[in-house]
């Protein structure tokens, strides 16, 4: 059974938003996010250069989270992929209705399962502080925590991050 036409749609257009922007910016040659709709299955992944490879491929795919959507009740399944290429349900969350909030968990990753830390800070921050304060207005955007203050552009070292 595939998703909802309705659903399809807001999930897509979710999840594209979302992999369009790779912070910190500067890793957008190295990897970059991607997603897939299957049935009702909506995987996210990251995309990086195959290092070491027999193959003619360039680059490899890794997963990174899935969501299965629940027609009986309309909610989604959250899993996440292991180093042992196999899904495990996430435990914070394992269950929602609102994609959104699933969006949020993969993005703040406080248990580092999605996108790994090194020294506390997540890998997909500009910085060990966190993100700098244009990407981190974008992310909010996308997952639907828009603030009414507007942040200011006048940092040089965090407009270059975005810049890179």
């Amino acid at each position: 059974m595939d998703l909802p036409l309705h659903t399809a749609r807001l999930t897509e257009r979710r999840l594209a938003q979302y992999c369009e922007r790779v912070c910190p910016p500067s890793f957008g040659r190295q990897v970059r996010l991607a997603y897939r709709l299957e049935g009702r299955i909506a995987t996210l992944y990251e995309i990086k250069p195959a290092w070491c490879t027999l193959s003619d491929v360039a680059h490899r795919d890794c997963d990174v989270a899935r969501f299965i959507y629940e027609p009986r009740d309309g909610s989604w399944r959250f899993q996440y992929h292991e180093r042992s290429r196999r899904w495990r349900s996430y435990r914070r969350l394992p269950r929602s209705r609102d994609f959104l909030a699933l969006l949020r968990e993969i993005d703040a990753d406080p248990a580092g399962i999605f996108w790994g830390r090194v020294n506390g800070a997540s890998l997909r921050w500009c910085s060990s502080r966190g993100r700098c304060p244009q990407c981190d207005q974008r992310y909010r955007s996308i997952l639907g925590l828009v603030d009414t203050v507007a942040v200011p552009d006048t940092l040089a070292a965090d407009t270059a991050c975005w810049r890179r």
